[in-house]
């Protein structure tokens, strides 16, 4: 997730640069987005509203985030679902 974070931060810093506000506005709503759904995921589980995080409609909401966000890499995709998987599994 950090990597992730760091990737769009990247991007809106490099469009700000480049004065494609645009751009770089949508990399600012992206690191919103997961900024809050990440403290949803975290709220849901601390209140135990979500008994399994991994099949909460926000926790599936985000993985399909990130697969498409990594659609141009599937062999990361790939890395990323394995291990979704065997974290949720443990």
């Amino acid at each position: 997730m950090e990597t992730l974070y760091k990737s769009v931060r990247a991007d809106w810093e490099a469009a700000r640069e480049r004065g494609e506000w645009s751009l770089a506005i949508k990399a600012v709503r992206e690191l919103t987005r997961m900024y809050e759904l990440q403290a949803r995921l975290v709220l849901e589980a601390r209140e135990g509203r979500a008994a399994d995080v991994g099949t909460h409609p926000l926790f599936q909401e985000f993985l399909a985030m990130l697969v498409t966000e990594l659609r141009d890499h599937p062999e990361v995709v790939a890395r990323v679902k394995a291990l979704v998987r065997r974290k949720l599994d443990s």
